[in-house]
């Protein structure tokens, strides 16, 4: 075993329990100390050996935006402040912070590429391996010269940003973003007055993506630690070169995903912070509303003047996801093992099925927010964590129906009733749990989640894929109120329609994109339990290196899901005039999916409407074929990962071969997921374009998807 695969195979023999536990609840766990480790590592019989410490964002960036005496010599540090005392108004402001922390993460970008193709350099590559070595670390050049150029113009960015004159020195950040904890004192200071819209949808995300920090760098250090286990494999001819280069690659990619998530996070507290400070601070005092005023040099600067209105975060501690809002609060992810495609199917007519009888999802009661009868002094002193129970086990089965003729929308007296596509019949599929005996339990369970469609018709697997996508099963805990389109279309104003229903459809592919990456995390886990059985195998404990970090990623990919869903469902209650109310919209009507009966004569409203009903016209056939092509697919994506999940349990592949092809299903399933979206989408711009102005919002739902 290579040394670091054998510490963290201790690790992992240790607390399985627990790593499952966290995986369910799809919440990252702190990492383990060094001593930590080395203790569990002795228990399971390893010798432990010293193990290098791991970072905390701040020292990720810390060591990323350090300059070496060299890029000291070549330009000038700017702080902050400096930058602010550019301008004095307010929007502008605004803009030159959000360039300072672009060329924040650009310089950071940089720092990482030359670091990834110094570690590549230093493998000593074997001569068979020399042309795969050197197409890696040609790669890895290029990459690193893209990130000077782009640190280029972030430098440049910034000067226009500021106005400085045509000769000014190209700058470098001599301050770095904020990665704690932030505090909004949301309800203190907007308990008397009405909050701007943004900050109200900022307020609800900065705690999700401020986690997503930690996952990152969670994700980063797993990252690191697959790259050293392939190098040290390699050298001891006992790993290929493919997998040093799959393992740099990632490291790239969590390192992005990182700083991607810092500017962020640092663009909307800034966003926060220069919206609810009120007007006539100066420059130095919105610096401690910003970031830590004393990370520099040591010394906390004092305000210069009490602003009227209290900063961010002087009295009420920010939530973590487990402690947020109803809206924000993630529940914890059951431990379900999906079933396979069976025969039984609920009605395609109802709305898409809540978790609650009350067609309603629910919401956390008001008294488990977190309180604030104890006031905090500190901005950013971080919160007290709080664990989350996890849900107890449950199942669930997705179902097919053989009727596809019931796709097709119940059009209104603009459009047609029928339309012309083909139903496929007697497509009954029966479930085959196990084909074939396998060594694992845990893989069996989470064989090819859709066999049932292998040989429906395209029409009914691209209904049944999207029924079972649609279907809210694994979304966070108070996660919104369910709305229907019938609802969403008539709480619009007639001039928003297309925007509301736009953002309706955006809202449910978030909801169904967080479900896969949910759902994926079952894959992890059970390959978790296949591979600790394999652990004494040569190539054992690296790989389980690789799956750890592959797993570290996707739970970070859930919580950035979790954000972006929240922001769709804001943008859905801007449209429908709920953007005031305690939990946003979810939108609860699954997409149309099948095909869509056009008018042979719609009256357009105008010479724009005219062309726009030409467009869609064109393209509403062609998305429809798209969804149907995409669902097969997602289907044999399925497939094929579940038969590499089977030769991975019969020792025939490697694990790799399997983490890959978990990759590409969810890639397969978001393109299927995006173009029902832009289908609905182009279904909506006809029909609203297509009815006369004053149709009546039944009327209009009814023709936009099947009457429900």
């Amino acid at each position: 075993m290579t040394t670091i695969a054998t510490i963290f195979l201790g690790v992992l023999l240790s607390q399985t329990g627990d790593l499952s536990e966290a995986s369910s609840a799809a919440v990252a766990a702190p990492s383990e100390s060094a001593a930590t480790m080395a203790a569990a590592a002795s228990e399971n019989g390893a010798n432990p050996p010293r193990v290098a410490g791991k970072q905390s964002p701040p020292d990720i960036l810390a060591e990323a935006l350090t300059p070496s005496v060299e890029e000291k010599g070549k330009s000038r540090t700017l702080t902050l402040a400096q930058a602010l005392n550019a301008t004095a108004d307010r929007s502008r402001q605004l803009t030159v912070v959000q360039k300072y922390w672009r060329l924040s993460e650009e310089a950071a970008e940089r720092h990482f590429a030359k670091e990834r193709l110094n570690a590549l350099e230093s493998v000593h590559a074997q001569s068979a391996d020399e042309l795969a070595y050197r197409a890696a670390c040609s790669a890895a050049s290029a990459s690193l010269r893209e990130t000077e150029l782009a640190l280029s113009s972030a430098q440049h960015e910034l000067l226009t940003a500021m106005q400085a004159p045509a000769d000014a020195q190209l700058p470098m950040p001599a301050d770095r973003p904020h990665v704690g904890a932030y505090r909004t004192n949301f309800q203190e200071l907007f308990a008397m007055r009405s909050p701007p819209d943004r900050a109200r949808l900022i307020d609800r995300t900065l705690p999700i993506r401020r986690q997503a920090i930690e996952d990152r760098a969670t994700a980063i250090r797993a990252a690191q630690d697959a790259f050293a286990a392939a190098v040290e494999a390699y050298q001891a001819r006992s790993g290929g070169i493919d997998a040093v280069v799959a393992a740099s690659e990632s490291v790239e990619k969590q390192r992005r995903a990182f700083l991607q998530s810092v500017r962020r996070y640092n663009f909307d507290i800034a966003e926060y912070a220069l919206a609810v400070i009120g007007p006539g601070v100066t420059p130095q005092t919105l610096i401690g509303y910003l970031i830590l005023p004393d990370q520099a040099d040591g010394k906390r600067l004092a305000p210069e003047s009490v602003p009227t209105v209290l900063p961010a975060g002087h009295l009420e501690p920010i939530a973590s996801p487990e402690q947020a809002s109803p809206q924000t609060a993630p529940r914890a992810v059951p431990q379900r093992r999906p079933r396979k495609i069976e025969t039984e199917i609920p009605d395609a007519s109802q709305e898409i099925a809540p978790q609650k009888p009350s067609g309603e999802i629910p919401s956390v009661p008001a008294s488990s927010a977190p309180s604030t009868s104890e006031p905090q002094r500190d901005p950013f002193q971080a919160p007290q964590s709080s664990q989350s129970s996890a849900d107890s086990r449950t199942s669930y089965k997705t179902v097919v129906n053989d009727d596809a003729s019931a796709d097709v929308p119940r059009e209104l007296d603009a459009l047609p009733n029928e339309s012309s596509e083909a139903a496929s019949t007697n497509t009954s599929s029966q479930t085959s749990n196990v084909e074939s005996e396998k060594e694992s339990p845990a893989l069996r369970e989470v064989g090819a989640l859709y066999s049932g469609l292998k040989d429906a018709a395209p029409a009914v697997r691209a209904k049944q894929l999207a029924l079972a996508l649609h279907w809210d099963r694994l979304l966070p805990e108070g996660g919104g109120r369910a709305m229907s389109l019938r609802e969403c279309v008539s709480k619009t104003s007639p001039g928003e329609l297309e925007s509301a229903v736009g953002a309706f459809w955006l809202v449910r592919e978030r909801a169904a994109e967080y479900q896969t990456i949910a759902q994926e995390l079952e894959f992890f886990d059970a390959l978790q339990s296949a591979a600790i059985d394999r652990r004494a195998e040569p190539a054992g404990p690296t790989e389980m290196l690789f799956l750890y970090a592959a797993r570290t990623e996707s739970k970070a990919d859930l919580r950035d899901a979790h954000a972006e869903l929240v922001e769709s469902q804001f943008e859905l209650a801007l449209r429908t005039g709920s953007v005031a109310e305690g939990v946003w919209p979810l939108a609860a009507s699954c997409p149309h999916f099948g095909g869509y009966a056009l008018s042979e004569a719609p009256a357009p409203r105008s010479f724009g409407a005219a062309w726009a009903i030409r467009k869609n016209t064109a393209a509403i056939p062609g998305f429809s074929e798209s969804v149907r092509l995409h669902a097969s697919a997602v289907i044999e994506a399925d497939a094929d990962r579940a038969a590499a999940f089977e030769k991975y349990d019969r020792r025939q592949s490697s694990l790799f071969v399997a983490l890959e092809k978990i990759g590409r299903q969810r890639e397969r399933t978001n393109e299927f997921l995006s173009t029902l979206t832009e289908y609905n989408q182009a279904i909506a711009e006809y029909a609203i374009d297509a009815l006369p102005p004053n149709t009546s919002p039944d009327r209009l739902a009814a023709a936009l998807i099947v009457e429900r």
